[in-house]
């Protein structure tokens, strides 16, 4: 039985509130379709900007975009192939002090083309498990709205980092909460729940892009959904009806819901463990240099600070 080209309505909507929460996810200037996991959703983001958005500067060309560094690897290969030819890195994490390296990061922004494209990982960065404090994520926000981005949430991890739904998903809240005027040109989410729902076989996914705060006719939001059904349709046709089924039962049953969210919370406790156990360890043997840093991190992944010599030799000598 096949779905519509946008997806399965159940579970868009549920996905929607998961990530915006209510009432803001029941305004009408979000549009959600449902997408291949979360790298679907990237790609479809791409094409969707490569197509129709430019920069204040106008011109033919796709804005430039700007990608953290070090990032999921595949960023660069998705925008690549959108078209986006300005793939700009920018930096976010400090090999010295194992943490975001912020003053390079808002320098790089402030020095950005006005109207590029910004991506942003919404928590548990990939790969260096360094996330942004509040009050970083707030000077992003100004900036992102100043200098008039086109923001991409990549949200992989939501309720996997923290083991809360909701603190995972402040990020991408606070940013659609700003007023008119305040707020990025246009905010987009790509959700994935490949990880959290452990839906990684179905490619389970949804795209959201949050049109602008001054208001969104209907005739607006029917060109956006049009637009976004266009690049799927030219794509893959239209997305997979089984694992999208599984997760809209999971979030529109409030006892399902709650074993999920309790899992969620088992798993990110353990990580969370397993880096105090880790942390400890080392500090027990005496390793040299600081190590607070490994607990700091969060979620799946940790930019240990070792070097390449070292991993060689770890992997060589006690594999």
């Amino acid at each position: 039985d096949i779905v519509s080209v946008d997806g399965l309505k159940p579970f868009t909507d549920a996905a929607r509130t998961l990530v915006f929460g209510s009432p803001a996810a029941e305004q009408n200037d979000i549009v959600s379709v449902q997408a291949l996991s979360g790298t679907g959703a990237l790609r479809v983001a791409a094409e969707f900007l490569a197509a129709y958005y430019r920069t204040p500067a106008g011109g033919d060309a796709p804005a430039a975009v700007l990608i953290p560094d070090p990032t999921w690897p595949n960023h660069h290969a998705v925008f690549q192939a959108a078209g986006f030819a300005a793939r700009v890195k920018y930096p976010y994490f400090s090999r010295d002090s194992n943490a975001v390296d912020f003053p390079a990061m808002t320098a790089a922004l402030e020095a950005a083309e006005e109207g590029s494209v910004l991506v942003l990982h919404a928590c548990a960065h990939n790969p260096t498990g360094a996330d942004l404090t509040g009050a970083q994520w707030a000077a992003v926000r100004e900036i992102a709205g100043r200098k008039r981005f086109a923001v991409i949430f990549d949200s992989a991890y939501q309720g996997f980092a923290s083991g809360d739904l909701e603190r995972d998903a402040k990020p991408v809240r606070d940013m659609v909460a700003m007023g008119a005027g305040e707020r990025p040109a246009v905010i987009l989410v790509a959700q994935s729940f490949a990880k959290n729902m452990g839906m990684y076989g179905e490619r389970v996914g949804a795209l959201h892009v949050v049109m602008p705060a001054c208001g969104v006719s209907d005739a607006e939001r029917n060109a956006v959904r049009g637009q976004l059904k266009g690049v799927i349709r030219r794509m893959y046709s239209s997305p997979p009806r089984f694992g999208a089924e599984v997760a809209a039962r999971v979030m529109n049953d409030p006892k399902r819901m709650a074993a999920w969210k309790e899992e969620l919370k088992g798993m990110a406790d353990r990580i969370a463990d397993v880096r105090v156990r880790l942390h400890d360890a080392l500090v027990a043997n005496g390793c040299p240099g600081t190590w607070e840093h490994v607990k700091e991190q969060i979620g799946m992944f940790s930019y240990t600070g070792l070097t390449e010599k070292q991993v060689e030799y770890l992997t060589e000598t006690h594999h």
